[in-house]
């Protein structure tokens, strides 16, 4: 995603490419650009806190998460939780990656994308592991 400084976010004068785009791209089309990848994978949402995780949704399934999956994903998401001092929780938006933009497995196969205190679920968003009342439970004690 490209867009020029000053502008906002959802500016009309924002690019979307593709990653192969990107890599090919020999200079940018403004004076001031700022560019932001946003690489390919299943896009998570994690409750956490820094004692552990209480749920994983996503709103397009792709299929149920490997236990081993969910260990990374909830390790991943606890460390940005703790990453903050005296954040007791956050909702914490991740990318799950299964490839790598170069090479077959990712380095790092799951990426932080933000962490909020204002998390906003819709009717199609899909619990994949745990749920809601843990999570209630465990910032309300």
């Amino acid at each position: 995603m490209m867009l020029q400084v000053r502008k906002s976010w959802d500016a009309n004068g924002m690019l979307h490419l593709t990653d192969q785009e990107a890599l090919e791209l020999s200079a940018l089309p403004f004076e001031r650009t700022w560019v932001q990848s946003r690489p390919q994978g299943r896009h998570l949402r994690v409750l956490a806190t820094p004692d552990g995780v209480s749920l994983i949704t996503e709103k397009s399934p792709r299929g149920p998460l490997k236990a081993k999956e969910i260990n990374e994903i909830s390790r991943i998401a606890v460390s940005a939780v703790r990453a903050v001092p005296e954040l007791r929780w956050a909702a914490v938006d991740l990318i799950f990656r299964r490839r790598g933009l170069f090479t077959k497995q990712p380095e790092h196969p799951v990426l932080v994308e933000g962490i909020t205190l204002t998390p906003r679920y819709w009717q199609d968003d899909h619990v994949m592991a745990g749920n809601f009342d843990d999570f209630s439970l465990s910032i309300i004690s």
